[in-house]
């Protein structure tokens, strides 16, 4: 009986999550990859700031908040992709 107390109980272990579920959440895709997906797909590489509000728009259904904004830019300009 010990060893069956001991596998569930390893199973318990093994399969819990901070959830409580057993399943894990995944992380969001952050907003910066999503609009450069979008800049990448429609073809405006480099981009400049009325691509990236256009974009961030298409993806979010609103405009981009100026820190957003900042930090989409700065996210393009790690690769080379802003103008």
């Amino acid at each position: 009986m010990n060893t069956i107390n001991g596998l569930i109980s390893s199973f318990t272990t093994t399969f819990k999550s901070a959830t409580g579920t057993g399943l894990d959440a995944l992380d969001a895709t952050p907003m910066e990859a999503l609009v450069t997906e979008e800049l990448v797909n429609r073809g405006t590489t480099p981009a400049t700031t009325g691509n990236i509000v256009s974009a961030f728009h298409a993806v979010n259904s609103r405009s981009p908040r100026e820190e957003e904004l900042y930090e989409v830019e700065l996210f393009l300009m790690d690769f080379g992709l802003a103008a």
